[in-house]
C-alpha cells in the first residue's frame, strides 16, 4: 500500500508541469481508485496522504524557483504572488536581469522591486519607462502598463530621481499611467510639478479621482500660483465634485489664498462666473462657498468684504448665512454689532439662529443689550391673532429661546442683571421654562467670575448646561492651561452642545497657541473614530498645520 501511495505522490508532484485536462482525468481515476482501497490504508499513511493533496504546487520553494517560473504562462500569477510573499532581496539580480531582458515580464517585475523597495534598482526602472506612443493598440497597452508599474515602484521607493520622469508622465493620455504619475507625486511633492498638476485640474474631462488626488498634491506644495485653478475647481461638478478636496487645499495654503477667494466673494472673479451662468448655479452658492473657505483660513483680511454682504439687502440668504459663519469662526469683533442688531430685528428663526451662532463664537458680551431686546420677539401673541398655526408658532417660540441661550452663553457674572430682566419680563410659560433652565450658566458665571481652577470643577458636573457653560468660559481664558484641559476633553464629553462649546474654544486658541496644539490635536483626531465633530476638528487641525508652515 505504501508503494500505491509514493506513486500517487510522485504524480502530485509532478502534475503541476501536466496538461490540465490531463492531469484532472488522471487525478480523478486515481481518487476513485484510492477510495476503493482506503479502507486497507492505516491511519498514518493516509494523514499523509491528504496532507500531500493539500499541498500547493511549488510550496516551500525558495524565490529563485519562483523567478524562473516567471517565464511559464501558466505558473506567472503563482511566482508574481510567491515572490511578492516572500521579499527575499537575495534575487533582485535575477529579476533585474530578467527585466532588462524580457519586456512582456517588466510590469509584473517593476511591482516586486517597488515590494522589496532596494533603491539600487531604480536606474534599471527608470530605464524600462517608456516615453514613445505606439501606433500598435496592444503594443500601447503594455507600456501603459509597465510605465503604471514602473512609476508606483519608483514612489514606493521614495526615489528623487525618478521626479524629472514623473512630471514627464503627468501629461500621458493614459488614464491609469496619469493616475500613478499624480499618485507618486503625494509621495514626492515636487515643487517642479505644480504647473502640469494646475493643467490637470483645470481638465474637467478627468476623473474625480485624478483631479482630487492632484489638488491634494497642490495643498501640500502650498505654492499660490496653485489658488486660481483651485478656487474654479470648487465650482466643478462634472464628474462629481470636488470642492472638498479645493477647500482643504486652500486652507493649507492659507493666507496666500485669501484675495482670490474674496475676489470670488465679490463676484468679480470672471472665470467662476462664468461657470456660474453655464451651470446655473443656485443664488448665492458662488458666495457660500468662497465664504466658507474664508472662514476655514480664518483671516481678518476678509473681514470687510464678509460683513459687507450681511449687512447688505441683497436678497441672498445662503451667501449671508456663511458670511455670518465665517465672520464668527474668524471672531470679527466688527462683525458682533451688527450680527447682534440684525437678530434683534430679524423675526425668521432659520435666519435669526446663523446670526445668533456667529455672536456666540466671537464671545463679545458688549451685545448682550441688543439681544435683550431680540429676546421679546417676534410677538407671538400677535401671530396668533393673525392665524398662525400652532407648528408656526413653535417655531417662532424657538427661534425666541436661542436667543435666551446666547445670552447666556455670553454672559460674565456682570451681565447678569440683563438675563435676570429676560427672566421676570418673559410671559410665555414655555419660553420662561427655557430661560430658567439656562439659568445655571448665569450661576456658574457669578461663582466663578474669572477663575479658570472653578471653571475647570465645573467640566465634571452632571448637569450638561453647567459643563457647557465652563467650556465656553474656558475657552475664553487666554492660557495653555486652558488649551490642554479643552483638548483632554475631546473623545470623553459626550454631549454635542459641550463639545461644540470645546472645538470653539480651540479654534479661539489656535491662532496663539498652535505649535503645542497641533501634535495633540493630530493625535486625537487620529484617536476619534466616529465622533460627530469628527470633520470640524479636521478643519481644525488643517488650521494648525497652515498656521504652522
Amino acid at each position: 500500500m505504501s508503494i500505491f501511495l509514493n506513486l500517487i505522490n510522485n504524480f502530485i508532484t509532478k502534475g503541476a508541469e501536466m496538461n490540465k485536462a490531463r492531469f484532472f482525468v488522471l487525478f480523478l481515476g486515481i481518487f476513485i481508485f484510492t477510495g476503493l482501497l482506503v479502507s486497507c490504508v492505516s491511519d498514518k499513511e493516509a494523514s499523509k496522504f491528504v496532507e500531500k493533496l493539500e499541498k500547493k504546487p511549488g510550496e516551500g520553494k525558495p524565490a529563485s524557483y519562483w523567478v524562473k517560473k516567471l517565464t511559464d504562462v501558466q505558473l506567472k500569477p503563482d511566482a508574481v504572488k510567491a515572490l511578492m510573499e516572500l521579499k527575499d532581496k537575495s534575487v533582485i539580480p535575477q529579476l533585474t536581469e530578467l527585466f532588462k531582458k524580457d519586456r512582456s515580464l517588466r510590469a509584473d517585475i517593476a511591482e516586486i522591486l517597488g515590494m522589496l523597495g532596494e533603491k539600487s534598482t531604480a536606474p534599471v526602472l527608470l530605464e524600462g519607462l517608456v516615453f514613445e506612443v505606439s501606433n500598435n493598440i496592444q503594443e500601447q497597452r503594455e507600456n501603459d502598463r509597465i510605465n503604471e508599474k514602473i512609476l508606483g515602484a519608483l514612489a514606493a521607493m521614495q526615489e528623487e530621481s525618478a521626479k524629472p520622469a514623473v512630471i514627464k508622465l503627468l501629461s500621458s493620455t493614459s488614464a491609469p499611467v496619469l493616475a500613478a504619475a499624480v499618485r507618486a507625486e503625494k509621495v514626492f511633492k515636487d515643487k517642479n510639478a505644480v504647473d502640469a498638476l494646475i493643467a490637470i485640474i483645470r481638465n474637467d474631462n478627468l476623473s474625480k479621482a485624478i483631479r482630487a488626488d492632484a489638488i491634494y498634491v497642490l495643498g501640500e506644495i502650498g505654492d499660490p500660483k496653485a489658488v486660481p485653478a483651485l478656487v474654479r475647481a470648487m465650482y466643478i461638478e462634472r464628474q462629481g465634485t470636488v470642492y472638498p478636496e479645493a477647500n482643504e487645499a486652500l486652507q493649507k495654503i492659507g493666507k496666500a489664498a485669501v484675495p482670490e477667494l474674496v475676489k470670488t466673494f465679490l463676484g468679480k472673479n470672471e472665470e467662476v462666473r462664468q461657470l456660474a451662468e453655464k451651470s446655473n448655479f443656485v443664488v448665492g452658492a458662488i458666495e457660500g462657498k468662497a465664504a466658507e473657505t474664508l472662514g476655514d483660513i480664518c483671516d481678518l483680511s476678509a473681514e470687510d468684504a464678509l460683513l459687507k454682504m450681511v449687512k447688505s439687502d441683497e436678497d441672498n440668504p445662503i451667501a449671508k448665512s456663511k458670511a455670518a459663519f465665517a465672520l464668527g469662526r474668524m471672531q470679527s469683533k466688527k462683525a458682533a454689532p451688527v450680527m447682534a442688531k440684525l437678530a434683534e430685528d430679524e423675526e425668521d428663526p432659520s435666519v435669526r439662529a446663523h446670526y445668533l451662532l456667529a455672536i456666540n463664537l466671537i464671545g463679545d458680551t458688549s451685545v448682550i443689550p441688543s439681544l435683550v431686546k431680540g429676546a421679546k420677539k417676534p410677538d407671538l401673541d400677535k401671530y396668533k391673532k393673525e392665524g398662525a398655526t400652532q407648528q408656526e408658532l413653535d417655531i417662532l417660540r424657538k427661534g425666541r429661546e436661542e436667543v435666551v441661550k446666547t445670552i447666556a452663553r455670553l454672559a460674565t457674572d456682570k451681565d447678569a442683571a440683563h438675563y435676570d430682566k429676560v427672566m421676570k419680563e418673559e410671559k410665555n410659560p414655555e419660553i420662561s421654562k427655557v430661560i430658567k433652565e439656562y439659568s445655571v450658566m448665569i450661576d456658574v458665571a457669578k461663582e466663578c467670575k474669572g477663575d479658570f481652577a472653578c471653571y475647570k470643577g465645573k467640566l465634571s458636573d452632571t448637569n450638561k448646561v453647567v459643563r457647557e457653560k465652563a467650556a465656553y468660559m474656558i475657552g475664553r481664558i487666554d492660557s495653555e492651561e486652558a488649551v490642554n484641559t479643552l483638548i483632554d476633553l475631546l473623545g470623553t464629553e459626550k454631549d454635542n452642545d459641550v463639545k461644540f462649546a470645546v472645538l470653539q474654544g480651540l479654534f479661539n486658541f489656535s491662532g496663539k497657541y498652535y505649535k503645542t496644539m497641533l501634535p495633540k490635536i493630530e493625535a486625537k483626531v487620529a484617536e476619534l473614530k466616529d465622533d460627530i465633530l469628527k470633520n470640524d476638528l479636521n478643519r481644525l487641525l488643517l488650521r494648525l498645520k497652515s498656521l504652522n508652515r
